[in-house]
């Protein structure tokens, strides 16, 4: 995104920020190492595991974790699926562990917006 030449791709491909760690039928998910920023698409519920961060979800969703290293982290989701039923979330970073429910019921004509929470650790 914003690169205009094949010299601004291939300075940005060596930069190597972004890290693709998951791409299959069940999960994809990649971070961006410079801003340590997780992506991960959940296409049925599970457990995405990777060094220091584990995600697990009941259902299928879109989520992004900034500020893992902080006293608190920020997690955001969607439901792209408006499926406008609530999601069981448990965010484990190192030993700290935090569960939450993304509560997407009662969201109308807002179903497949991101909703943002902070997860103290």
């Amino acid at each position: 995104p914003g690169k205009t030449s094949a010299q601004e791709m291939e300075a940005y491909q060596k930069e190597n920020a972004i890290e693709i760690l998951s791409n299959n039928a069940k999960i994809q998910a990649v971070r961006n190492t410079k801003l340590n920023v997780w992506m991960v698409t959940f296409f049925e519920a599970g457990t995405f595991k990777h060094k220091e961060l584990s995600v697990t979800v009941d259902k299928p969703c879109v989520l992004m974790v900034k500020d893992i290293n902080a006293k608190s982290a920020n997690l955001h989701i969607a439901d792209p699926g408006q499926t406008q039923s609530p999601i069981q979330v448990e965010l484990k970073i190192g030993k700290k562990k935090q569960a939450l429910t993304a509560d997407f019921s009662q969201t109308g004509i807002y179903a497949g917006a991101t909703k943002q929470y902070t997860v103290k650790l």
